[in-house]
């Protein structure tokens, strides 16, 4: 057991702290601080998290909204679609969805890379997108 866990680099040490017993978990020697570093570092992973993180949290998804000019009710109803697949589109990252109101493609990018505008172009004509009523497209 104990090859295993060291093969993987997992450690988990225990340590004592206001007298209490607490445990730390560190990966690749790295500690762990937040559940979303279990995931992964690279985009996809990122988009991952938020994308869990929106759906179970509705304050955060109403600041988002708030933040994108969207409005903030009938967040019950608002559906959240991440890596849509297109055979001629592609994938989106995140497509933000309330019947009627908004129909919202982001697309998730890691540090300070832009999306090119072809592929911008491919999210706006997509057949989803195109035929959504939604009052408000982007």
């Amino acid at each position: 057991m104990r090859t295993t866990i060291a093969n993987m680099y997992f450690h988990l040490y225990i340590r004592v702290s206001d007298n209490k017993l607490m445990s730390s978990l560190h990966i690749h020697s790295k500690h762990v601080t937040s559940v979303f570093q279990l995931l992964g570092r690279n985009e996809n992973d990122i988009s991952k998290s938020i994308g869990y993180t929106l759906s179970k949290s509705q304050e955060f998804l109403k600041q988002l909204l708030k933040h994108l000019g969207l409005p903030t009710r009938k967040l019950e109803s608002v559906q959240i679609h991440m890596q849509a697949y297109s055979s001629q589109f592609g994938f989106t990252d995140f497509e933000l969805l309330l019947e009627g109101e908004f129909h919202i493609i982001i697309e998730a990018k890691k540090g300070w890379v832009f999306p090119e505008l072809a592929q911008l172009n491919k999210y706006a004509t997509r057949p989803s997108f195109v035929a959504s009523t939604a009052k408000i497209k982007s």
